[in-house]
């Protein structure tokens, strides 16, 4: 479009209040890079996220430190898994001898599931849990042990206190181990297996009611249903079943009010809920969320975690057309990451800076950051994230104008995200193909992978903005009536939706 929206029309995009067809509209013009109409939408933003940040970025926000050896391995995954959550379950204290035993059992379970083994739900126990309160020892007792009974039920006496701390050190939690390795591997799965990953948090949902077994209290229980709830909602998400995320979700929100109020647990449901929103287009929604989530760690001192939401903030920017501002959010953030606390963070925001750099016709600086970098992202991340990366190799030599090694590699992505199973993913490399090889002039080439795409797309999209760019595609469905522009306009909507997020990480 050449006109400029109108300044009601812009306000409600910012509010994400518009149509589809609207949205994309808006969405297009400001891709293509109006300053005028973009500083309109950051007006009714929420402020909080950054979009004033300094354009000069410091120089950490996109280089590693000098000290940081590119070819380190990665941590373990479950050092990183206890990273992402933030220690989610902070209220559950489990000391001593029991908590050895507890990460070695964790441990064992683990490495059990990543050699293919299938989790089952543990029998219920047949030993009755002995009430809160006894007034007498058992008859059979002896002296010694009917003091110690008598002096637990009534709440006084060294001894009592000690024995039945004793026996909490002795009696280990055994469910908990498994509901703990079960989301570990499903998280470890988010970029390789999506239908594994939602399997085994659905199976932690099933197993956390049951956690009062191990001797945790009811409210206790219920957050461990809300973090496995919101793992699930997760799960979904990457799966691409946005139904079910958004009814996960809502569970695990409900499960944490019924819970200990743990802070760092409603920390992770944000980060989730806001991935959630982000996927299926509800932006402002989602940038409401991350902005109480970045005060909560602010208020905590935690500037790690802080930088991880203004850095997921700029993801959806980034889907809302707003790429200079989100390049700017982004950079912030990333220079409040702690790459050596979390380095797979830290390559994810990366990756998308770089995305961002094309995507404001960047060329250069985005090849230089892509060559510098391109070892450390192929190395320190999973095999979504790897076939993105080509992706973003695609569309930085289509800006090039090397059209040939852009569609080897969008040809080689498509192929790849077929292979593991990604239908949407695929289709948008597809797209991608079919844009350059329309520009090339050879219009039978990009037939095929249009008529693919936009069966593969209206199958997978119900509603909304990105149903809204295939139908273009449909009605104009005579390859001679479509343009490179149109097929490529339609391939950038739909992106939006589809950009790494860190918080679902």
């Amino acid at each position: 479009m050449t006109d400029h929206p109108s300044q009601e029309l812009l306000r409600r995009f910012a509010l994400n209040d518009l149509a589809a067809a609207e949205t994309d509209v808006v969405v297009v013009h400001l891709r293509r890079g109006c300053a005028r109409c973009r500083s309109e939408v950051e007006l009714h933003l929420p402020v909080e996220l950054a979009w004033a940040a300094d354009p000069a970025l410091p120089a950490a926000a996109i280089a590693p430190d000098a000290d940081t050896d590119p070819a380190a391995p990665a941590p373990a995954p479950l050092d990183a898994y206890d990273r992402a959550i933030e220690a989610a379950l902070a209220s559950v204290r489990l000391h001593g001898i029991a908590a050895i035993e507890v990460r070695k059992r964790t441990h064992q379970i683990l490495a059990g599931l990543r050699a293919g083994d299938t989790p089952e739900l543990p029998a219920p126990t047949l030993q009755v849990m002995p009430p809160r309160r006894v007034s007498r020892p058992p008859r059979e007792a002896s002296g010694a042990e009917a003091a110690g009974a008598d002096g637990a039920a009534a709440g006084v006496g060294a001894a009592g206190g000690e024995a039945r701390a004793a026996a909490s050190r002795r009696a280990a939690p055994r469910r908990f181990p498994l509901f703990d390795a079960a989301l570990r591997y499903s998280w470890e799965l988010r970029q390789d297996d999506p239908a594994r990953m939602i399997e085994l948090a659905r199976f932690a949902t099933r197993l956390a009611p049951t956690l009062g077994e191990d001797g945790y209290t009811a409210v206790q229980v219920a957050d461990f249903e809300a973090r496995a709830w919101g793992e699930l909602a997760n799960a979904y998400r990457v799966g691409e079943q946005p139904a079910l995320a958004d009814e996960a979700i809502a569970k695990a929100l409900g499960l944490r009010a019924r819970g200990t109020g743990d802070e760092l647990l409603e920390a992770r449901l944000l980060s989730l809920q806001a991935s959630v929103l982000g996927s299926s287009s509800r932006f402002h929604a989602a940038l409401e969320v991350l902005s109480r989530l970045r005060k909560i760690h602010l208020r905590r001192g935690d500037r790690h975690n802080a930088g991880r939401a203004l850095a997921q903030a700029g993801f959806y920017l980034g889907y809302w057309g707003l790429s200079e501002v989100a390049l700017r959010t982004v950079g912030e953030g990333m220079a409040m990451i702690d790459a050596e606390v979390d380095p797979a963070l830290y390559l994810n925001s990366l990756q998308t800076y770089i995305d961002l750099l094309v995507d404001c016709r960047q060329f250069q600086e985005a090849r230089d950051q892509l060559r510098q970098h391109r070892s450390r992202l192929i190395a320190g991340q999973g095999l979504l994230a790897r076939v993105r990366l080509k992706t973003i190799e695609g569309r930085l030599e289509v800006g090039l104008g090397n059209l040939e090694r852009a569609a080897r590699a969008f040809t080689m992505a498509r192929r790849r995200f077929q292979g593991v199973g990604s239908r949407r993913l695929a289709a948008l490399a597809g797209l991608d193909l079919a844009a350059v090889r329309m520009r090339q002039g050879r219009f039978a080439d990009a037939n095929p992978p249009i008529e693919q795409a936009v069966a593969e797309l209206v199958a997978i999209e119900a509603t909304g903005e990105a149903l809204t760019a295939l139908q273009l595609l449909r009605t104009n469905h005579g390859i001679s009536k479509l343009t490179a522009a149109q097929v490529q306009d339609a391939a950038d909507v739909l992106r939006r939706s589809s950009r790494s997020d860190p918080g679902g990480r």
